[in-house]
């Protein structure tokens, strides 16, 4: 079944913004959600020049994001 999953939008200009990434409540902090941003990553590094995320300034998705190297 489905573990995650995230809505992703060409930004223009080089730039994929990873808008928003799910996982369901009894798959969180198992590594779904840093796997997807690895696929996501492999999936389009050719096509895009930056992969940046919005985050709403959240506290909760901040330390996430960074923990999966975003800056």
């Amino acid at each position: 079944g489905v573990k995650a999953e995230c809505v992703v939008t060409d930004e223009g200009g080089g730039i994929l913004e990873i808008k928003n990434i799910a996982v369901v409540p009894q798959s969180q902090r198992k590594g779904y959600g840093r796997v997807l941003i690895q696929i996501i990553e492999r999936q389009y590094k050719c096509s895009f020049q930056t992969l940046q995320v919005g985050t709403g300034d959240s506290p909760l998705t901040i330390p996430f994001y960074q923990k999966c190297g975003f800056i």
